[in-house]
C-alpha cells in the first residue's frame, strides 16, 4: 500500500492511485532499508509474486513517485543498515523536496540527488519545484489555521509568514536572471542575504536553516541544460 506525504509532511497509508504515463528516474537517494521502512512503513517486494526489486510507491503534493532498487527482499531483509542507492522515479522532480523533507538527510539534500541521473537537470526546474512546495506548504498552514480555531495562532502565523516570504523572495531574487550563471549568482546571494538577516521574531529557527542550506543546495546544483528565459 503506498506511503502518502502529506503537505503537512506527516506520512500515512493509502489505496494505489491510478498511473500517469512519463515516468523517469528524476532523483538518488543514499539511505538504509532500515530508515526508510521507519519513514514509508513496508515496501513491495518484486512484481508479478516474482521478487526482483524492493519499492516503494508514494504519493506526494508533488505528485506520484517510486523509491525503488534493483536488490531484492531478501538482500535488505539480510543486510537491513547497509546503506544503498534508490531511485527516486516520477513524472517531474516537484516530488523531490517532499520526499527528501520525510526523510533524516533533510530537504537541502534534494538538488545534489539529481546529480548522475540519465534525464537531464534544469536548475529552474529544481527551483520551481522547491517554491510549489513552499507555497503548498504555506496553503496547509492557512488551511489548517482557519479549522481549527484552537491552534496557537501566533505560531501558526507566523509559521505561514516565513514560508510565504520566503517563496516570494526566491522569486523576486530571480526575477532579472537569464543565464544559468545569473541564476546561480542570484540564489548564493539571496542565500547570503537571508543568513546575515537572520530570522524574525517567533519565526522559526530551524525552518531558517533548512531554507539557507536549500537554497545555497540549489545554486550549487550542477545542472547542463540552459536555463529558459
Amino acid at each position: 500500500m503506498p506511503a502518502v506525504i502529506r503537505a503537512d509532511l506527516s506520512v500515512v497509508s493509502s489505496p494505489p492511485s491510478a498511473s500517469v504515463p512519463g515516468w523517469a528516474v528524476r532523483g538518488l537517494v543514499n539511505a538504509t532499508f532500515r530508515t526508510l521502512t521507519a519513514v514509508f512503513r513496508s515496501p513491495d517486494f518484486g512484481i508479478d509474486a516474482i521478487e526482483d526489486c524492493t519499492l516503494w510507491q508514494l504519493e506526494t503534493p508533488g505528485g506520484r513517485a517510486q523509491l525503488a532498487s534493483q536488490h531484492t527482499g531478501t538482500h535488505f531483509l539480510n543486510s537491513p543498515d547497509r546503506p544503498a542507492t534508490w531511485m527516486i522515479q516520477a513524472t517531474s522532480f516537484d516530488v523531490l523536496p517532499w520526499i527528501f523533507q520525510a526523510l533524516p538527510v533533510g530537504i537541502a539534500a534534494f538538488p545534489l540527488s539529481t546529480q548522475g541521473i540519465a534525464v537531464g537537470v534544469d536548475r529552474m526546474a529544481l527551483i520551481r519545484a522547491y517554491r510549489r512546495f513552499l507555497r503548498k506548504r504555506a496553503d496547509t498552514v492557512a488551511f489548517r489555521t482557519a479549522g481549527s480555531p484552537h491552534l496557537p495562532l501566533t505560531e501558526e502565523v507566523a509559521l505561514w509568514r516565513q514560508l510565504v516570504s520566503s517563496h516570494q523572495a526566491l522569486g523576486r531574487a530571480l526575477y532579472l536572471a537569464v543565464t544559468p550563471q545569473d541564476v546561480a549568482a542570484a540564489l548564493r546571494q539571496l542565500a547570503d542575504r537571508l543568513e546575515k538577516t537572520g530570522h524574525e521574531p517567533g519565526n522559526s529557527a530551524g525552518l531558517h536553516g533548512e531554507i539557507v542550506a536549500t537554497v545555497r543546495a540549489l545554486a550549487a546544483a550542477e545542472c547542463d541544460q540552459q536555463v529558459s528565459a
